[in-house]
């Protein structure tokens, strides 16, 4: 990931996040604990976010010092999400999303503030990938909000809408809409694993990739789900080449979505734009936008 100053940061199986200067110097290194296949995010003051198969969310200083860690009941396999009060979302394999920012008073409304676009609408917040929030973290201690129970693990990367509700996808077959005080909105039943992360459209609508078991008739297929806002299902469109990793949503509405061996662009009626084959090798990446689409 690159931050707000270009620094470079690399997670390694050494156990720790390396900060790269833009000419290729080490600026520092934290230790961490093996950062997976989890990525970082950026709050509006530089601070880093990270997770660990250790258990633990780490926030880090833009000079790499410490500033707390926040353990949760599994590895984590999940990309931090920043919503517009300052708190972090994380999944973890433990079948919890934890809501990590400021503990709010006993039987307190949570307040969200109104934002007019989605705090984190897709993978990395943005169709470029930067993982960086406009919201400030500043104020984020890293207690413990809430916690909300899927039904399996929580390994997709939760997104926040305009209202502040927090999408994801289980392993249990379900996609979850969950208010910003932890409650339940609601559900959507699906027909397998939902490891894609979702992508939030200018109308509210979410894509997002579902592993299907029951749906295609070939269980190495994915299906790439459209559902309204109050969790209606809009439509399927089913796709070959195995596993989908995390839709992005062009300027011209397409959504994008890669499978392991098809970049495919869909219209948001659900009608196939059209497909690209990268290579005869597996991808295993999530498409990203440039300026010029």
């Amino acid at each position: 990931m690159v931050g707000p100053d270009n620094t470079i940061y690399a997670g390694s199986y050494d156990g720790r996040l390396y900060a790269i200067s833009p000419d290729g110097t080490k600026k520092w290194a934290a230790t961490t604990g093996v950062i997976g296949n989890s990525t970082s995010a950026f709050g509006a003051g530089g601070t880093v976010y990270v997770a660990s198969d250790n258990y633990n969310l780490y926030a880090i200083r833009p000079d790499g010092t410490q500033r707390w860690t926040f353990p949760t009941g599994s590895d984590i396999h999940s990309a931090p999400a920043i919503a517009a009060d300052g708190t972090v979302y994380i999944g973890s394999g433990d079948n919890n999303l934890y809501a990590v920012g400021v503990a709010p008073p006993r039987r307190a409304i949570a307040k969200v503030p109104v934002t007019t676009t989605p705090a984190w609408p897709m993978f990395h917040h943005d169709r470029a990938h930067t993982g960086r929030s406009e919201f400030s973290t500043s104020a984020n201690p890293g207690i413990l909000k809430w916690t909300f129970s899927t039904g399996g693990s929580a390994t997709a990367n939760p997104v926040i809408a305009v209202d502040g509700t927090i999408y994801v996808g289980s392993d249990d077959y379900k996609f979850y809409a969950v208010r910003p005080d932890g409650s339940r909105k609601w559900v959507s039943r699906t027909s397998g694993t939902v490891e894609s992360p979702a992508a939030i459209g200018a109308d509210g609508t979410l894509y997002f990739g579902c592993n299907d078991q029951r749906v295609s008739p070939n269980p190495f297929n994915s299906n790439l789900y459209a559902i309204n806002p109050d969790g209606e299902q809009k439509w399927v469109l089913a796709m070959a080449g195995g596993r989908m990793d995390a839709p992005v949503i062009g300027a011209d509405g397409a959504i994008l979505a890669n499978t392991n061996n098809e970049l495919y662009a869909v219209n948001p009626g659900g009608t196939l734009k059209w497909t690209f084959t990268p290579s005869k090798f597996t991808t295993l990446s999530s498409p990203a936008i440039g300026t010029d689409n």
